[in-house]
């Protein structure tokens, strides 16, 4: 499944390591340029390259003040004339600097700025204008990316416990008529059975506690869940005797097969209830197991008899459709059919790597 990215793996435009030395290399490339060209006009090298390094300097400074600002502040579309006058006041600024420079002392033979012409003033203005424009656009888009992608990954957070959420409350849902009627079975057991009391007070100790191990784990195999379902239906064998039979059809390299844990119980309880309500004495369960188009196909069987006893209206259907949706986003993972005296479940489910 796919997980959004976080803030905290993201980092803001330049505040990377790999993006910081992209930017100085592509800076001392554009200072080698500026050189050559001077150098190309007639300047000798020492002028040229301390010229060259002083007006990238400057511009330099002034694109990384830009980045810090805009960092803070990303201007809606309603304030782009602010984002402008931001900018230009840092191009003027620059501009301002680069005049100043001729007044250092050591820079007044080697800057030569005080006595460019106006058009080679206009080039070097247009050229540091475009690079700081270009610099703000691309710190603007990075900086939006990051904005869109947190409120991505918040949405998708805040949908993640939202499920969660309702997956605890549907666990918290869970038929408790089970713990209820075991309770009193072995209370109405101990004054005449006392030995059967103990053993059904062992198995009901060993269910809850698989339950619990299984309760903190959201997957589990086919094979530790069919453990647990046998674990429930021996307590249930207890207070109904003769009257349940499970029946195992597993198909080989099944029984590693993952699935949702907890998943089968409140099928077996739903096949339980309404196989002792139909009146027809013996309650068979057969459970078998196999491959369909790369899904673990889990399938249960029942017999009923009664045709006024509805077996697909459980709430344990109701809870497995619901958590089926919940853990894989689609609908169609379990179906229900009746034929002739056979109710029959099937659960499809994707094998999560």
């Amino acid at each position: 499944m796919h997980h959004p990215v976080s803030l905290q793996q993201s980092t803001p435009f330049l505040y990377g390591t790999g993006q910081r030395l992209s930017f100085v290399a592509i800076w001392l490339a554009w200072t080698a340029i500026h050189v050559w060209l001077l150098m190309l006009s007639g300047m000798p090298f020492d002028p040229a390259w301390k010229q060259g390094l002083a007006h990238n300097g400057l511009l330099l400074g002034a694109a990384l003040m830009l980045v810090t600002i805009t960092r803070f502040y990303l201007p809606a579309r309603r304030r782009l004339l602010r984002m402008s006058v931001l900018l230009l006041s840092i191009w003027i600024g620059w501009m301002v600097s680069l005049e100043g420079i001729a007044e250092v002392p050591g820079l007044e033979a080697t800057s030569g700025y005080a006595s460019k012409t106006s058009v080679e003033q206009v080039i070097r203005g247009l050229s540091g204008l475009i690079f700081l424009v270009g610099i703000t656009l691309v710190n603007i888009v990075w900086n939006d990316g990051l904005l869109r992608q947190a409120d991505e990954w918040q949405r998708r957070e805040s949908e993640r416990r939202l499920k969660e959420a309702e997956l605890l409350h549907l666990r918290a849902q869970l038929n408790p008529h089970f713990l209820f009627n075991s309770l009193n079975s072995i209370h109405t057991l101990i004054g005449k059975d006392a030995p059967m009391a103990r053993q059904m007070t062992i198995q009901l100790a060993d269910f809850l506690r698989g339950t619990l191990r299984l309760g903190d784990q959201p997957w589990t195999s086919l094979e530790e869940e069919i453990r647990q379902m046998e674990r429930y239906l021996s307590i249930e064998k207890c207070r109904f005797g003769d009257r349940l039979k499970l029946s195992l059809e597993m198909s080989p390299g099944t029984e590693a097969g993952r699935l949702p844990a907890l998943i089968l119980q409140p099928l077996v309880e739903n096949a339980l209830k309404y196989g002792l309500d139909s009146g027809t004495g013996l309650v068979e369960l057969i459970l078998s197991s196999g491959w369909a188009d790369r899904m673990l196909q889990v399938i249960l069987k029942n017999r009923v008899s009664d045709q006024d006893v509805s077996p697909g209206n459980g709430f344990g259907l109701e809870y497995i459709e619901r958590r089926m949706f919940l853990l894989f986003g689609r609908s169609g993972l379990i179906t229900r059919q009746q034929i002739s005296d056979q109710f029959i479940i099937t659960l499809n489910i994707p094998q999560i790597a």
